[in-house]
Formats: structure tokens, C-alpha cells, sequence
């Protein structure tokens, strides 16, 4: 016979299960792929620099076998396995162990910053609770486009939030500032926890 306190521990870990496998099942990864990761989850506590991660997003930039997809492909010197979607692409550039957060967790690795405080390796995205799916979407800045600041050069994988045409590799494009997802949704500002 079980007591109530054991009753009320089972309820209470299947609640926690059950969340557990709630949140995994939201992502912005392609139908099918895996998403991992929770808004509250801290992934790396490793620092790394701006030009690294630079560095890092360009081994991916123009690589059109890269597909937005449900496949994971190697981050540089075939290093890790990233998710061929937009956040595994930033995921890959921070140098995030592989397949990397989605979306939703990506925001426990992140700050919200101003727009007048963007330096390149920042992110520009929707992010959090709610984004998992086409509900998200992650760039990196690379840089102002004008000096009104009124057109952002981003890199970025996969699909483009604003209706307009982009490629389904990773690449880098030009966007007006400030971003806005078809859903409307605006992307926003953020920097990476560890970034130096």
C-alpha cells in the first residue's frame, strides 16, 4: 500500500517528466530532426572570442551541401555535429556542444544587449519560450550595412523570417533593421554569455 507522500512524489516526477518531454519536443530543427535544450539551460561555459566565432560561422558560409535540413553536418576540422538549421549554425559558430540548443535553449546562453551595442558574433533572434519550430529564428551580426543603421548584415542558416527569398545554406545577407518574422515577431538583440 502506498503512502501519500510516495503518491505525491510519483505525481511529482511524472510532472517533471513529463515538462522534460515537453520541452524537448520544441525547436526550430526541421521536422524530424532533434531538438534539444530548455530556455532555463546553460550549454558552455567556455569563453571565446569574437573572431573565433566569426572564424568558426565562415567554415559553414557558401557551403550549399549544408542544407537546411534534418541532417547534422561537422562543425570546423570536423569537430562536433551540428543541426543543419538556423540555430545549430549559431550553435556551431559559439562553439556550443553539437547538435547544439534550439532556439528556446539558446536563450539560457544569452543576454539581451541593445541594438547601439551589437558587435559581430552578437545574435540577432526570436528566442525563448514560444520560438520552438518556424516560431524562431537565430542570425549572427557581422555589421551595420549603413550608417543610419537601418540594414543589418547577418549570417545565417537556412530560411529568412521576413518573407523575402534566402538561401537554404548557410550564408550571409542583408536585411532592414529592425527584423521582422512573418509571424511578426521582431528579432532582437542578444550577446553570447562567454563571448570576449
Amino acid at each position: 500500500m502506498q503512502t501519500s507522500e510516495t503518491k505525491r512524489r510519483i505525481a511529482t516526477v511524472g510532472t517533471v517528466l513529463a515538462a522534460a518531454v515537453g520541452a524537448a519536443s520544441l525547436g526550430t530543427a526541421p521536422a524530424g530532426a532533434a531538438a534539444t535544450g530548455h530556455a532555463a539551460h546553460e550549454h558552455s561555459a567556455a569563453s571565446i572570442s569574437r573572431a573565433t566565432v566569426m572564424q568558426r560561422a565562415a567554415a559553414w558560409i557558401g557551403k550549399k551541401s549544408y542544407t537546411y535540413s534534418d541532417g547534422t553536418y561537422p562543425g570546423p576540422g570536423g569537430k562536433g555535429r551540428y543541426r543543419g538549421d538556423c540555430s545549430g549554425f549559431v550553435s556551431m559558430a559559439l562553439h556550443l556542444p553539437g547538435p547544439g540548443p534550439n532556439t528556446v535553449g539558446l536563450a539560457g546562453d544569452v543576454t539581451p544587449i541593445k541594438a547601439t551595442q551589437l558587435q559581430q558574433g552578437d545574435l540577432l533572434g526570436n528566442l525563448g519560450s514560444g520560438t520552438g519550430g518556424q516560431a524562431g529564428h537565430v542570425q549572427l551580426f557581422v555589421k551595420w550595412a549603413d550608417a543610419k543603421h537601418t540594414k543589418v548584415t547577418v549570417a545565417e542558416q537556412g530560411h529568412l523570417s521576413q518573407g523575402g527569398s534566402a538561401p537554404a545554406y548557410p550564408h550571409e545577407k542583408t536585411y532592414r533593421y529592425p527584423e521582422h518574422m512573418s509571424s511578426g515577431a521582431t528579432l532582437k538583440p542578444y550577446r553570447y554569455k562567454h563571448i570576449s
